[in-house]
C-alpha cells in the first residue's frame, strides 16, 4: 500500500490529492498527505523505523500517553501535535509496508533547521523547557524506556570500542584522527556523567532529541509545538538542554564538512538557556542548572560517538548520503564538542 492509501485508514476528513516526503529526519520516513478539501485539514503520515525502534506498540503507547497528559492541560494543549486515530480507535497501523501513524499538520507553524535570529531560539528553549514542565506530573513509571541508555556515555563508548574491534582495516584507517579524539576526551565525559547520575540530578521526563528542528516555530510567541515524539522516556535534562544548544546555536548543522562555518553564536547560547528556564518554569534544582554549561560539550560529544560507531559498522543506523556522511558528522560534532568546552 501506498501513503495515499494508508491515509485512509485513519479517521480523517476530506479528499486527498498527493504524498510527498516531508522534513530531513535521520530515522523515520515522513509524507505530508495534501488535502483537496478548502477548509479539511492537511495530514503529516509516518512510517516508523522498526530497526531503530523493535517495539513501535510500545513506543505509540508512550506517545499516547504524553500526548493525551500534555493536551489535558489548557496551559500547554498546543505543545504537541495531535495523534488521529484509526478507523479502529488505535493510534498506529500495521501494513506490509511497514509500521504506520498519522498527526493532524499543524498549520501556521514552521520548522527551522538552523534559527534566524535571538527570539526564534529563546522560543525553542521556552518550547522545550515547557515540555519539562508539562509533564512534571507523569508518572514516569508508566513509560517504556525505548532506548536503553540512549545518552549514557558509558554505554556509547563501549559500543564504539566493540565497533573498533570488528571494522574493517579501511575504516579504521579512514576513521584514525577521530578514533584519537574520542579516545583522548573519552574519561572526561564519561566522568561527567557518572557525577551527574550518581549525585542529586532528578530523573525526569525528557525528550531526549531536541534539535532545534523538533520544534515548530509558531507565529505567536510561546505557542510552538514539539514534535519527534518517539525517545520520550525517563532522563535527565542535561540531555534535553545540550541537544537543544548543539543544533540551536551553531552556525551550521552537524552535516557540514567545512569546519571553519561552524561556530558558536553565544549571542543564541544564552537566549537558548534563557528560554529553556522561562518554559521550565522553576522546575530545575539548582544542581541541574550547574550542568548546562556542560550540556552542549556532552551532547556534541556523545552524537560524535554514535556517529562514528554507525560508520565503524558500516552505517546500518543513520541515513547517508555518501560514503563517509557519518565519518563527516563525527569530525563535526567534535569540532562542536571543542567548541562548547571553550564557552563554558
Amino acid at each position: 500500500m501506498n501513503p495515499l492509501e494508508i491515509s485512509k485508514l485513519f479517521r480523517v476528513s476530506g479528499r486527498f490529492s498527493e504524498a510527498h516526503p516531508f522534513g530531513n529526519g535521520h530515522i523515520n520516513d515522513t509524507f505530508r498527505i495534501r488535502n483537496e478539501v478548502p477548509g479539511s485539514p492537511d495530514y503529516v503520515l509516518q512510517r516508523i523505523n522498526t530497526h531503530v525502534f523493535p517495539e513501535p506498540e510500545k513506543l505509540m503507547e508512550n506517545m499516547s500517553g504524553v500526548i493525551s497528559h500534555i493536551k489535558h492541560q489548557k496551559r500547554y494543549a498546543h505543545l504537541v501535535p495531535e495523534l488521529i486515530e484509526t478507523e479502529s480507535g488505535a493510534f498506529f497501523v500495521k501494513t506490509e509496508s511497514g509500521f504506520w501513524r498519522m498527526y493532524r499538520f499543524v498549520e501556521g507553524a514552521k520548522s527551522f533547521d538552523r534559527a534566524e535570529n535571538e527570539q526564534q531560539v529563546w522560543e525553542g528553549g521556552f518550547a522545550n523547557g515547557s515540555f519539562l514542565k508539562a509533564l512534571e506530573s507523569f508518572p514516569i513509571e508508566k513509560l517504556y524506556t525505548v532506548i536503553p541508555d540512549f545518552h549514557n556515555m558509558v554505554t556509547r563508548i563501549r559500543q564504539f570500542e566493540e565497533a573498533l574491534e570488528t571494522t574493517s582495516k579501511e575504516r579504521k584507517e579512514w576513521a584514525f584522527d577521530e578514533i584519537i579524539s574520542i579516545q583522548k576526551k573519552k574519561a572526561t565525559w564519561i566522568k561527567m556523567f557518572q557525577s551527574a547520575v550518581t549525585g542529586n540530578i532528578p530523573v525526569r521526563v525528557t525528550h531526549n532529541d531536541t534539535k532545534f528542528n523538533n520544534v515548530l516555530l509558531s507565529e505567536h510567541s510561546k505557542k510552538s509545538c514539539v514534535i519527534d515524539l518517539d525517545t520520550v522516556m525517563p532522563g535527565y535534562t542535561f540531555f534535553d538542554i545540550g541537544d537543544g544548544l548543539r543544533s540551536a546555536v551553531i552556525s551550521a548543522n552537524e552535516n557540514e564538512s567545512d569546519l571553519s562555518l561552524v561556530v558558536v553564536n553565544e549571542h543564541f547560547y544564552q537566549s537558548y538557556i534563557d528560554g529553556f528556564i522561562d518554559g521550565s518554569d522553576g522546575l530545575l534544582t539548582s544542581e541541574e542548572k550547574q550542568l548546562i554549561p556542560k550540556s552542549g560539550g556532552y551532547m556534541a560529544f556523545i552524537m560524535a560517538v554514535r556517529f562514528l560507531t554507525d560508520f565503524l559498522k558500516g552505517d546500518i543506523y543513520y541515513k547517508t548520503h555518501y560514503a563517509e556522511h557519518n565519518l563527516g558528522r563525527a569530525k563535526n560534532q567534535l569540532y562542536v564538542s571543542a567548541l562548547f568546552e571553550g564557552i563554558s
